[in-house]
């Protein structure tokens, strides 16, 4: 029987001590629970916050040209047929083999105000389109300097003191200083101002070709106008 009770009392002692540990665990279970939620609610939250500033510094939808119903056909037959693709401006005046019309038309091309306004505009935005695409790059600045400089040898201290030989008064001095930077196109900003600088640069050649137009046709109208009244 002693030796019967000598050997159940280790294992009363390790069933003790593992329903301590139990305890123990259940109990810290019971406190952490608690804070990995409010963890949990706490990341939830921050991840919202960051989806909503992201979502407010992105850029617009990609652009989309509208859909436009036009007609497909002209309401009448066109004598020498037609055609949907871009007219060309070719020299549609020399069809009239007259010298002094040809003449006419190089020189209002030439010498129009308005003609030449329109294309120092399309060149303006030809350049504003590739500093707006020079964004995506790095961009480096260098600068540098030299000055030489005279002491006097007259000054009221310097020159009540004895001066020994060899003693420079005039100094060179040099400097030289770079700086680079590079801002990475996040959100996308870089590129939506690219393609309104390009957008920008198609509006201003259609405007410069419309002028165009517009010069050559009051040009041929207003000699054969002339031609006509000439003839009457």
């Amino acid at each position: 029987v002693e030796r019967g009770c000598v050997a159940d009392q280790p294992q009363q002692m390790t069933n003790s001590f593992m329903r301590r540990k139990f305890e123990g665990c259940c109990g810290w279970l019971r406190t952490t629970q608690p804070r990995s939620g409010i963890f949990r609610k706490a990341l939830m939250l921050l991840l919202t916050v960051l989806a909503v500033v992201a979502a407010g510094c992105a850029v617009g939808l990609n652009y989309q040209r509208p859909a436009v119903s036009t007609p497909t056909h002209w309401n009448e037959p066109l004598v020498g047929g037609e055609t949907n693709s871009p007219a060309s401006l070719t020299a549609w005046w020399k069809n009239f083999h007259d010298p002094e019309l040809d003449s006419l038309v190089d020189r209002a091309v030439q010498s129009n105000l308005d003609l030449q306004i329109a294309t120092a505009r399309v060149r303006e935005e030809r350049a504003q389109y590739t500093a707006s695409v020079a964004d995506f790059f790095p961009t480096v600045d260098g600068s540098s300097s030299y000055a030489r400089q005279e002491t006097s040898h007259h000054q009221p201290v310097l020159g009540s003191l004895p001066i020994p030989a060899g003693v420079p008064f005039q100094n060179d001095v040099y400097q030289a200083g770079f700086d680079a930077s590079w801002e990475i196109d996040v959100f996308g900003g870089k590129r939506r101002a690219a393609e309104a600088a390009g957008a920008e640069v198609a509006a201003s050649e259609y405007g410069r070709r419309a002028t165009l137009i517009t010069l050559l046709g009051d040009v041929a109208r207003n000699y054969l106008d002339v031609r006509g009244y000439q003839q009457r």
